[in-house]
């Protein structure tokens, strides 16, 4: 990881760049020649800054796709409008299924992504803020229970008002300091990658489901804060999509 001096007091814009970009050669070549750098503990993931009273898991199986991956791409939209109805939680188990699934071919030796989903309006499940894992039957998710939130709350975590009312928030969760520590100066650009290939496969997965959604950059740091053990370095939010079933006029 690259560590910029100020030594001197009249330090130079150029000679500020110029540590960094030496810092990301010598990521480079001990890359190259040692490869990554072993993990050393578990990350800690999030956790809800007040812990409910009782601990409850919703498991869903996955449903099935009614539409393959290329006709989906041909005709696929952004919606940030919904259908005021609940949403089926088998397509938001799809969904973060094949985001977990993708996330671990491709990255099997690192600590895996943490997907959280904010529930506002799914069928079978109390509003609120969820883990979801694959669980241990097959083509199945757990949905863990992290804490209660009301859509109030939802529209403080959120830029735009309208996502408020989505049924449900994907969002994926990181540690910045795990993944410089493993990667050097490569690690904040793969932790980037990681977290935008597991929302788009989130979105993609719903969408083949008859969802709609759309992939904005996530959840206000200030409004998610005060519900989960986020700080941006160790514990970073990344990414989100909101889904839901498509608004018709």
């Amino acid at each position: 990881m690259t560590t910029i001096t100020m030594a001197e007091e009249h330090s130079t814009q150029f000679e500020l760049l110029t540590q960094l970009r030496q810092g990301v050669y010598e990521a480079r070549r001990e890359l190259a020649v040692h490869g990554p750098r072993s993990i050393s503990e578990t990350v800690p993931r999030v956790t809800p800054l007040v812990r409910s009273g009782q601990e409850r898991t919703y498991e869903f199986t996955a449903a099935p796709p009614t539409m393959d991956v290329d006709s989906l791409l041909s005709s696929r939209s952004s919606q940030r409008f919904f259908a005021d109805r609940a949403m089926n939680p088998r397509v938001v188990a799809a969904s973060v299924l094949e985001a977990l699934r993708a996330d671990s071919v491709c990255w099997p030796e690192d600590e895996p992504v943490d997907l959280l989903v904010v529930v506002n309006s799914v069928n079978g499940m109390e509003p609120g803020l969820y883990r979801a894992q694959p669980a241990k039957s097959a083509d199945a998710v757990t949905f863990d229970f992290l804490q209660q939130i009301s859509r109030e709350d939802i529209a403080e975590m959120v830029l735009q008002l309208e996502f408020a009312h989505a049924p449900a928030i994907i969002m994926a969760v990181s540690s910045l300091e795990a993944h410089l520590h493993r990667w050097g100066d490569h690690g904040e650009p793969l932790m980037n990658r990681r977290a935008g290939q597991a929302v788009a496969s989130a979105l993609l997965n719903a969408q083949r489901r008859g969802a709609a959604g759309q992939i904005f950059a996530g959840c206000l740091p200030s409004g998610l804060a005060r519900h989960l053990t986020v700080d941006g370095y160790y514990r970073a939010q990344l990414l989100a999509a909101v889904i839901g079933d498509p608004w018709t006029a």
